[in-house]
């Protein structure tokens, strides 16, 4: 079977491999190879996916501007996030599984939201670091700071947590001096 994947992500146990491309993931088993399963999952093109390290979560990110958050076991979408038309291009959970971040690739904005309530724990806005940068009142401790940023990505492409710390970079193509420029978000 022949599958147009724009995003491809095992599950933490390697047991399964879910690709995104068109509106529909596809799911594969690996032992033995086969395909095993077809979600209609967004009304755009699926541009990112990505499992939570815990095994509890999938997401997905799409050209449809919504980020969709999925019961891995049931694979029943939980939670949706997102209501403009910008896709969403990039999705990364942290390493305890407790928190999302989504790259919006248009507006150049990013996201940090809590998987288990789905509040929006801090917004980044593209246009400036320190006077876009918006902290929404966290629920409990959560608060965050813009720690390093070279240049304001534009469009932000992509973000991704470190796999032991509570730190989140994100990046994009700066058309008009630089590319692949960088910022780096950590924990207070």
């Amino acid at each position: 079977m022949q599958q147009s994947a724009s995003d491809m992500e095992f599950t933490p146990d390697g047991r399964y491999l879910v690709l995104g491309g068109s509106s529909v993931l596809h799911l594969f088993q690996t032992d033995p190879w086969g395909a095993c399963g077809r979600i209609p999952a967004h009304n755009g093109s699926i541009w990112a996916v990505a499992m939570d390290p815990k095994g509890l979560y999938m997401a997905t990110g799409s050209g449809d501007g919504l980020t969709c958050l999925w019961d891995r076991e049931s694979l029943v979408c939980v939670r949706v996030f997102g209501s403009k038309d910008t896709p969403n291009m990039s999705v990364a959970f942290s390493h305890d599984g407790q928190y999302l971040a989504i790259a919006s690739n248009e507006d150049s904005t990013v996201q940090i939201r809590s998987t288990t309530d789905g509040v929006l724990l801090f917004f980044w806005g593209g246009t400036g670091c320190c006077r876009r940068c918006v902290h929404t009142p966290p629920p409990t401790n959560h608060t965050g700071t813009v720690a390093y940023q070279l240049m304001s990505p534009k469009p932000v492409d992509s973000v991704k947590w470190n796999p032991k710390h509570m730190m989140l970079a994100f990046t994009g193509d700066y058309y008009r001096e630089r590319d692949g420029l960088t910022s780096l978000w950590c924990a207070a």
